[in-house]
Parts: structure tokens; sequence; C-alpha cells
């Protein structure tokens, strides 16, 4: 979805500044879903702060769509996306990442394509990767947290 369509469709709705609309948007990254998901919480919450919805976010998250994405990874799918973790929401270099995990380039090219086909990663530019799921770095850190990495 349309990052801009998203804020509007916000804004129109629940009356919010063109900051927080531009914020909330940008926290869907254009997902149907997570877009639903945060304009029910805001529409249940309202009074509330966007900060203050986000855990309920990461959840309905977690256990509608991250679960099960999750459960469907390989261990070696696992491990390239547990080399992001140092690197919230940003491009990575894939030299970078491979380094981390101590992958030859041959040896990753798999997983990256494997990520990239099944939509968790994007190649932002040539040679780095990015996460392309909304808040996806903070479902890492919960999967390490609780050792089911």
């Amino acid at each position: 979805m349309n990052y801009q369509s998203i804020a509007k469709s916000y804004q129109e709705i629940f009356q919010v500044s063109d900051t927080e609309a531009v914020e909330m948007s940008k926290l869907t990254k254009g997902f149907p879903f997570a877009f639903q998901v945060l304009g029910y919480l805001k529409w249940t919450e309202q009074e509330k702060e966007l900060s203050h919805l986000l855990n309920a976010f990461d959840d309905y998250l977690q256990e509608y769509v991250y679960n099960k994405i999750w459960s469907e990874l390989s261990d070696l799918d696992r491990e390239v996306l547990g080399a992001f973790l140092d690197n919230p929401d940003k491009e990575v270099a894939v030299s970078l990442l491979r380094d981390r995990i101590n992958f030859p380039a041959n040896k990753f090219s798999v997983y990256r394509e494997r990520l990239i086909r099944k939509g968790i990663v994007r190649a932002s530019k040539r040679g780095y990767l990015t996460l392309t799921l909304p808040r996806f770095h903070e479902f890492l850190q919960h999967m390490v947290l609780y050792n089911d990495y």
C-alpha cells in the first residue's frame, strides 16, 4: 500500500496531525494487515499515544503473521535473519551480514534469495539488504530473548 494513502486515511479517520499520520503510516511499512491492525488499535484506544499501542501492535503481528513465517523458516534462514539484529530498520551491507554469520558468498546468496522470495527482506540497493516487514526487528529480538531462535 502507498504510504501517503495510508497517512491520509489515518488522518481523516482519527483527526490526527500530519506528523502522527505519517508516523503511523511508516509503522505499517505499507502492509495491509499492519494498516488494519494499527487502525483498529487506534480506534479502540484513541486516547492513547501511538507509542503506547506498539506492544499490542507487535503482539498482533507476531500472533497472526510472524509466528507462521518463523515456523516455515529453516535454521539457516533464521541464522541469516539473526545477522540483522544489530541493525534495526536499516539497510545492511551483505558483506557485513555474511561476516557476522561466517557464510561464504555462494552459501549466503541461496538464503538471501529465499528470504527475498518470501518477502522478508529486499535488496534495497546493490550489495545491501533491508528487513521489509513492519517491526520484524522487534520480533527477532523477542525470539532471541525467549530462546525461540
